[in-house]
């Protein structure tokens, strides 16, 4: 493959996905890794792609965080994979966080319906899709709105967490590090989970295979403090090792027990 034929080819994987892996194009691509990194170099130069540690991110999407409706239409089938095994982890009588992602918001379709639970959110989308379940109890944790996650935050937002005890809290992340953890591009929205997983009992990680070993700016949660990691079966192996050697449990979808 040329060099141009390669470009084009990375410049459509990064756009659709949001972000790619070297090691991902570079088995994509068939070429090794090395030949991947000086592409990325050439396509930032061209302003095609934004690099990122250990990939690329779009340049649609520019330094700032992405709208909520363009992350929903990534990764869709990998997502509603991922969200199907989560929900499969919420017991009876449980309080559940979901977060504001779009991968959380995936769980919902299969929130279980025969037992009675308690669902905390900060996303408006989560709250809209659980109203007619009546089998749970939804708090809605009121705030600031902010228009690109879809959600609430600020100042409200993390007096009501610190109020909050949850069993279980289901988030996912712009990455997640084997040294630095979950990360996010947004500030507060790192700081609210943080203030969250003081009072949480046990962490899920939602991160589809372009999210692994990719950092953003803000830390909210360390490697070993993460009780699961779920991601979908186009992870790598290798890296989902390391998460493994670390300690974390990791849980791969496959499309045999996910959703068609």
């Amino acid at each position: 493959m040329l060099p141009r034929e390669r470009h084009i080819e990375i410049v459509k994987l990064v756009d659709r996905q949001g972000t790619a892996k070297t090691t991902q194009l570079a088995e994509l691509l068939k070429c090794t890794e090395e030949t991947i990194r000086r592409d990325l170099d050439t396509l930032e130069k061209e302003r095609k792609v934004a690099r990122t540690h250990g990939g690329a991110m779009s340049a649609n999407d520019g330094l700032g965080e992405v709208q909520h409706h363009k992350r929903e239409n990534r990764a869709v089938a990998e997502k509603r994979h991922i969200g199907q095994v989560a929900s499969s982890f919420i017991k009876e009588g449980e309080v559940v966080f979901i977060d504001e992602s779009s991968t959380a918001l995936a769980m919902v379709d299969f929130l279980p319906n025969d037992f009675t639970f308690t669902l905390v959110t900060t996303s408006l989308l989560v709250s809209k899709r659980v109203t007619s379940m009546q089998n749970v109890e939804l708090y809605l944790l009121g705030g600031v709105y902010d228009e690109i996650s879809c959600s609430f935050g600020g100042f409200l937002a993390e007096q009501a967490m610190v109020m909050m005890t949850v069993d279980r809290f289901f988030f996912s992340c712009k990455g997640v590090d084997l040294n630095l953890g979950a990360s996010e591009d947004s500030e507060e929205r790192a700081r609210l989970k943080k203030t969250l997983l003081k009072s949480a009992s046990w962490t899920c990680a939602l991160v589809d295979h372009t999210k692994l070993g990719l950092r953003a700016k803000f830390s909210f949660i360390l490697p070993g403090a993460i009780d699961r990691l779920i991601s979908d079966e186009l992870a790598c192996s290798a890296e989902l090792n390391k998460f493994q050697q670390a300690g974390i449990k990791t849980q791969v979808t496959t499309t045999h027990n996910s959703p068609t």
